[in-house]
């Protein structure tokens, strides 16, 4: 009759209870396994077998600061889309360029077809009005940072090092919403109040100017409005026209520098 008697000992960096980190920095656990058999002479055998145990790399994450999660809560879905997937590819806080988000045509493209749009053009609207929601700071031509005070990625000593360079009063007790019609009126440099309704629809319409060979646009949704027909023509026509395929670019540029 054998006798067997197994005891699972668990040694983190040969101090119990202290953590330990493998050569690749990963968390790690030592198993030590000990097995005590008695043969059939009465004798006691036993052994000892060690194994390292890994959590291995921790996934992509975006932490989301619950203090101002009610500023998230009237994003429409569309741009709500468009937010998680640059999200993904935020850097770390601790980064050079920390928490910011790099927007190109390939990225562009990337998200289009994962989110299975139509066009890119409204990806560049989204992005539009999550600058101007104050969730994105554009700091160069298709380079946007995240607000820090909304979201974090990395240790927390180098995300509050990042809210240092932002206005908490630009979304303290406010909503997605409420910030972008105020920038709207800021960006129009008129107020509503106390105005006759056909004036403030007269101010809304969006005029550009043509001045001899070149048009002038008066805001950054005229560029949007043409990005879309152009991309729709695209789409109807089934092809892809170079010259119309450069115009596009170059308005999408112009957008994202406005």
């Amino acid at each position: 009759m054998f006798y067997i008697d197994i005891r699972k000992t668990f040694i983190y960096n040969n101090d119990k209870y202290s953590s330990k980190r493998s050569e690749n920095n990963l968390p790690s656990i030592k198993q030590s396994v000990e097995t005590s058999v008695i043969n059939d002479k009465g004798e006691l055998v036993s052994k000892r077998a060690n194994k390292t145990l890994s959590w291995g790399a921790e996934p992509s994450y975006i932490k989301l600061y619950l203090q101002d999660i009610l500023y998230l809560s009237d994003i429409p879905n569309k741009h709500t889309q468009v937010l998680y997937e640059l999200l993904k590819r935020s850097t770390y806080a601790g980064d050079k360029d920390g928490m910011q988000v790099i927007v190109n045509s390939y990225v562009k493209n990337c998200i289009k077809d994962k989110l299975g749009l139509k066009n890119v053009g409204s990806i560049s609207n989204a992005i539009t009005e999550l600058v101007k929601g104050k969730i994105l700071y554009r700091v160069g031509t298709g380079a946007y940072n995240f607000n820090p005070y909304l979201f974090g990625k990395g240790d927390w000593q180098d995300v509050s090092r990042l809210r240092l360079e932002v206005n908490y009063d630009d979304i303290k007790g406010k909503t997605f919403k409420t910030v972008c019609e105020y920038n709207d009126k800021k960006e129009s440099g008129e107020s509503e109040t106390d105005q006759p309704l056909q004036h403030v629809q007269e101010r809304r319409v969006n005029h550009m100017i043509l001045n001899m060979d070149k048009i002038q646009f008066e805001s950054r949704a005229e560029i949007g409005t043409i990005i879309k027909a152009l991309e729709d023509w695209q789409e109807d026509h089934g092809k892809k026209d170079e010259t119309v395929q450069e115009l596009i670019n170059k308005l999408d540029a112009m957008s994202m520098n406005w």
